[in-house]
């Protein structure tokens, strides 16, 4: 069983259409970290982490139609917990 961390900082309410958002999901020895424009999401520990298999990501059916869109998408190994970058700059868009 995944225990959550008490580390959620922040509820993101839905988001206008054609918004694009930096996402990184990290894995590092057993924590699971899901960071959203450089700010943590949800953080969670496997105490018993399966070292190998497969990633997927899906939209839960909800009733209204909906689109998401991935671009630049890169897997990789850590040698040592996820540090994010700083979260965009929104006046530079």
């Amino acid at each position: 069983m995944i225990e959550a961390r008490p580390r959620l900082l922040s509820v993101r309410e839905a988001q206008p259409e054609d918004t694009w958002q930096q996402v990184a999901i990290a894995y590092y020895d057993g924590a699971v970290d899901v960071w959203v424009d450089g700010i943590l999401f949800l953080g969670a520990n496997d105490p018993e982490p399966i070292e190998s298999g497969s990633i997927a990501l899906e939209i839960p059916p909800n009733g209204t139609p909906t689109s998401v869109s991935f671009d630049n998408m890169v897997v990789c190994s850590l040698s040592a917990p996820y540090a994010p970058p700083p979260p965009p700059d929104e006046s530079q868009g």
